[in-house]
């Protein structure tokens, strides 16, 4: 018996250790201690997805020599540079894209199953916003996309602070509702406040974590908290951001480990960011002096100094505002306070990349899993698939606070902390006026957990009425005034917590003035963005004869101010509310807990149950448009039977003890 019980301990330390070189081989940032989608099994099948930025992934077979990283595959939209080998290629839109689709067993993407279309917008001819908005509208055409991906940044057209007006905003809130897909966009960093288009209503913004013991649970230090000029809050979710892992140029990874002497997720061997605004700004900031002369060298190899370099392109770009991640050639980078581990041996620093822009890929990815979800329990066409819905799920299944193990915190597996040590909970406490502010100014409702949000989507849709204590739902036309009720069909438990999150769309009318009209001279499409763009197709950098450009109004020339646009003085925003009721109650003014936003398209309650009882949540309908309003809920709940009676863990207890084998002990 003592030989079979050792044999059955080696087994099962040998399956342990095999088990945990697999979790080891996988990206960290995919498992418990990042977004947790690992553990789904998912991997986005077959679903699509977009990238928008001013640059564009390298592609293998046709990009050539340092310019691609064979690991991601992306379908590239040659909109704008053409079908030009190695022209508008960036080193951040390849760890971007790396991050939703790359296929590296250790360093891969959320979603290596699904496609993802990558476009390019940087050009002299016309204005950023309307490339961008167009590069988008092209990608949408060629098929229905779950998510978008932008990471990059405007600065408002008036100036800061943005008003969500701004037309890239304007598009992304009227393409969301048309074409039924999620915008997401990466929220403000230190040094680059591009408020456009996080601003918009119909998607998520996205800010970034850094680890805290190991862990990506608090909001980093470098991100940039911007409120609209209404006062409304931007950032919906938060996601991993510093130090993640990633595909760059020349089929390298960010792979390389460092000791973290001051766990501050960064490393800072001899570099010191002494005025915080997370640059190298000589002076005040510190550096490594390696040259002499006492004076910053901005020369890239020895003797120069060593510097911050964002972008992982090995040259510094700007001034003294660029570059956040160090890479440099010098094999000999083992010294300082904070030695580095040259985890693939290549003698360059590879570490994670940083930013906002990092955050927001694996939020995009984790969209395609949660759709693949859908798609395998209820079908092709299903209700989930709404934007809404997924959004909600999302939203309303991000971690707030670690569950003690009685289930009372929903099972959430981490606490969110934010820059200043509090956790969602203990800020919200000391908030006034919360009810009309449904999200944290840092983390929305919380920081991304894949596997809680497949949890949140694994039951069918719930119609109103009697409800589980975990669901979801889509509703196409509550009307104004209108009342839907969601009854409990259970007790809810006392001291447990609720989360229902409920997501609408902000209306905003397409100025649709190249509209295929076949009277004149009007070359556009009916129902989509427009826009007279050219085309640098022979790659000189400025207009040239033979160059070609979407001709708007058919004259000839090229104009760049020729484009769709959308109606400013006609944009509603549908004031939803949702509120936590007693069962039975006849009046809002008897809420147990209510979110009740004017500003939002989105309202959110997290909240504690007074006493052990039947509940219902309500949706109502309270203005801001005379027009029948589509929305998504999702909630999440303890039931009464959820909870093990005292008694039974009692009997459950003596039962197993008297199954227990007796042993007799010999008496000497």
């Amino acid at each position: 018996m003592r030989c079979l019980r050792q044999f059955l301990i080696v087994c099962a330390l040998a399956f342990y250790n095999f088990h945990l070189s697999a979790c080891q081989a996988q990206n960290p940032v995919l498992g418990p201690a990042g977004i947790n989608s690992t553990v789904t099994g998912l991997t986005g099948a077959f679903q699509l997805l977009g990238q928008v930025e001013p640059g564009r992934p390298g592609l293998e077979f046709f990009d050539t020599g340092t310019n691609f990283n064979s690991s991601v595959s992306v379908d590239p939209l040659e909109l704008f540079f053409g079908a030009r080998m190695n022209v508008g290629i960036s080193a951040h839109a390849e760890s971007v894209a790396g991050l939703m689709v790359g296929q590296n067993a250790a360093n891969g993407g959320v979603a290596t199953g699904a496609f993802l279309t990558s476009g390019g917008y940087s050009s002299p001819f016309g204005p950023s916003q309307v490339r961008a908005a167009a590069t988008a509208q092209a990608m949408l055409m060629r098929g229905p996309r779950r998510a978008i991906n932008m990471s990059f940044g405007t600065a408002p057209a008036g100036g800061p602070p943005p008003t969500g007006t701004d037309l890239l905003t304007m598009f992304n809130d009227w393409s969301a509702a048309k074409f039924d897909y999620l915008p997401v966009v990466a929220g403000d960093e230190t040094g680059v406040v591009l408020t456009v288009p996080s601003d918009h209503y119909n998607g998520l913004s996205v800010s970034m974590l850094s680890q805290t013991g190991g862990v990506y649970r608090q909001v980093a230090a470098g991100n940039v908290f911007t409120t609209a000029a209404n006062g409304r809050r931007l950032i919906d979710i938060a996601a991993p951001g510093v130090g993640v892992r990633s595909a760059t140029l020349n089929n390298r990874f960010t792979v390389d480990t460092f000791t973290d002497s001051n766990n501050n997720g960064l490393w800072d061997s001899g570099i010191f960011d002494n005025n915080g605004s997370g640059t190298i700004n000589p002076p005040p900031d510190m550096w490594i002096e390696r040259g002499g002369g006492g004076t910053y060298n901005d020369t890239f190899n020895p003797p120069g100094d060593w510097y911050f370099d964002a972008n992982h392109n090995g040259v510094r770009d700007g001034a003294a505002n660029d570059d956040y991640a160090v890479v440099f050639a010098d094999p000999r980078f083992g010294g300082g306070s904070e030695p580095v581990q040259d985890v693939d041996g290549n003698g360059i620093i590879d570490f994670g990349v940083n930013g906002t822009s990092f955050a927001a890929p694996l939020v995009t990815g984790s969209v395609a899993l949660l759709h693949e979800h859908l798609e395998n329990n209820y079908g092709f066409i299903n209700d989930g698939q709404h934007h809404q819905v997924v959004k909600a799920a999302m939203m309303n299944s991000a971690d707030k606070r670690k569950d003690d193990g009685n289930g009372l915190l929903l099972g959430m597996q981490k606490t969110a902390l934010r820059t200043n040590g509090n956790d969602w909970i203990q800020q919200r406490a000391v908030e006034a006026g919360r009810d009309a502010i449904p999200l944290d100014l840092e983390m929305g409702t919380g920081i991304l957990n894949v596997q809680r949000a497949v949890t949140q989507l694994d039951q069918n849709q719930q119609d109103p009425g009697t409800i589980d204590t975990r669901g979801w739902d889509y509703e196409p036309d509550i009307s104004l005034l209108e009342t839907i009720k969601y009854d409990f069909d259970e007790n809810l438990v006392a001291n447990s917590w609720i989360s229902a999150t409920l997501a609408w769309d902000r209306i905003v009318p397409l100025l649709d003035n190249w509209d295929g009209d076949p009277i004149g001279a009007d070359n556009g499409l009916a129902g989509v963005f427009d826009a007279e763009l050219l085309i640098d197709d022979d790659g000189s950098g400025g207009p040239s004869p033979g160059d070609p450009f979407a001709d708007m109004n058919g004259d000839g020339v090229y104009q760049a101010g020729n484009h769709d646009n959308f109606s400013v003085a006609n944009i509603e925003l549908p004031d939803l509310d949702l509120y936590l009721m007693p069962k039975g109650a006849t009046s809002t003014a008897q809420a147990i807990a209510k979110s009740d936003s004017t500003l939002y398209s989105v309202e959110h309650i997290f909240a504690q149950i007074p006493a052990q009882g039947d509940y219902e949540l309500w949706v109502q309908h309270n203005g801001g448009t005379l027009l029948d309003v589509d929305y998504g809920l999702a909630w999440w709940s303890v039931g009464l039977s959820q909870i093990p009676e005292p008694t039974s863990l009692l009997l459950f207890a003596l039962g197993a003890a008297l199954l227990l084998p007796r042993h007799r002990t010999q008496r000497p």
